[in-house]
């Protein structure tokens, strides 16, 4: 007998719900196969973490980040509690003139040397020259983008024609420099970060940039200053920059040590400058090996 043309439809809609079914129950089998790897993990991070916490804990140190926020210190003992510095913890924007004058800034972007021109691997002296270039070109009128300043000679006699306006046009910076010249005697260095607020990012940015910026000036004062031969002078705003760079160290966060590092690299530039032309004294030498190791030992309100 010849089946009948409603036979191959049904077998059809038989076999499509069988392997429809077994599909569901693969489905089914391969999320509970899933759950339990995630909860078998789970369950071996948490006992590995306990693990750790208790060992960690058996050696005297503590996983709590609030154990590592450096305790309050006295504001007339505190480096960073000077109003220059502080001010820069009032806002969560970078300004480049929040605590000094811009025209250092503006000179700082359009200096070839600072935008990566010179090959960074081996050391060379500051461009005293192309930053006279710069701060005359500035305050005759804004620098038309893309215009760097750089000169091919370096030597002592060019960089001492070009000392005297350097450190002019860093005067505007002066009263901030002795602010924090009478303050870097303080025993500790603290910046007040608020530890508490939801994201301090924005906020030690701002500041770590103002530091790291502040550290370059002095850091270029003490090159033209050298090359002036005023080393007295040259000797103070290096043990300075080397303050500012202090104040990083009780800081709990990478960023504040990268930037530390930072400070300590460029710190280290017009105290070359001076060995590869011996205008360092033997007792001006002394000093400031004194002052790098004090570095690794101040008291940062610990």
């Amino acid at each position: 007998m010849n089946p009948s043309p409603e036979e191959p439809t049904r077998t059809s809609r038989l076999f499509g719900n069988r392997w429809l079914r077994r599909s569901l129950v693969c489905i089914g089998a391969l999320v509970a196969l899933v759950a339990a790897f995630y909860a078998e993990e789970d369950w071996r991070s948490q006992r590995d973490w306990k693990q750790y916490r208790k060992a960690t804990e058996a050696r005297g140190e503590s996983l709590d980040f609030r154990t590592y926020i450096p305790k309050p210190v006295p504001d007339d003992q505190n480096f960073c509690a000077t109003p220059v510095l502080k001010s820069s913890f009032q806002t969560n924007y970078y300004r480049d003139d929040t605590i000094t004058n811009n025209l250092w800034f503006r000179a700082f972007l359009t200096i070839a040397e600072n935008m990566g021109s010179k090959d960074r691997s081996h050391r060379h002296f500051t461009d005293l020259a192309a930053w006279q270039l710069a701060f005359a070109a500035l305050q005759n009128g804004p620098v038309k983008s893309g215009h760097y300043f750089e000169t091919t000679n370096t030597s002592l006699a060019a960089r001492a024609a070009a000392a005297p306006a350097v450190l002019e046009g860093l005067k505007p910076d002066a009263a901030v420099f002795a602010e924090l010249r009478a303050a870097s005697t303080r025993p500790y260095a603290q910046c007040p970060v608020a530890y508490d607020v939801e994201n301090p990012g924005p906020i030690l940015f701002n500041n770590s940039a103002q530091l790291k910026y502040l550290c370059q000036r002095l850091v270029l004062k003490a090159c033209a200053e050298l090359a002036a031969g005023q080393t007295d002078e040259a000797l103070a705003d290096v043990k300075l920059a080397l303050a500012l760079d202090d104040s990083f160290k009780a800081q709990p966060f990478l960023l504040s040590y990268l930037v530390r590092v930072a400070c300590f690299q460029i710190s280290t530039q017009p105290v070359w400058e001076g060995l590869a032309e011996h205008r360092w004294t033997d007792a001006q030498l002394q000093e400031l090996q004194a002052r790098f190791l004090a570095s690794e030992h101040r008291r940062c309100g610990a």
